[in-house]
């Protein structure tokens, strides 16, 4: 039992190897025209379904309260995004210096 484990973890990577790189499996004539014609009918019953799904009709009526100001967030996402420049600019330099260093 023990030799048989010993010998399953020495030949492990060998194992591996071989069955990530063995040949590719040819797929039937048959299953590839089934499957290619089962995805063209979704795509056509999907796009047939989003043109219908919605007809023209009046246009929705427009606001009349004045429109409000920007929103709050807009200026944290500035925030978010100068900080995020900040602090990639200290990793990129953190790296140099620590090339240049070693």
């Amino acid at each position: 039992m023990f030799k048989k484990l010993i010998y399953l973890l020495k030949n492990f990577a060998k194992k591996i190897f071989y069955l990530l790189l063995r040949p590719m499996k040819f797929v039937p004539k048959t299953v590839l025209t089934v499957a290619s014609v089962a995805m063209f009918t979704l795509t056509a019953v999907m796009i047939a379904g989003v043109s219908l799904a919605a007809p023209g009709g009046p246009p929705p009526p427009s606001p009349t309260d004045p429109v409000p100001p920007g929103l709050p967030i807009d200026n944290g996402l500035i925030g978010l995004g100068i900080g995020a420049l900040a602090i990639a600019f200290y990793k990129i330099n953190q790296v140099r210096y620590k090339k240049t260093r070693a």
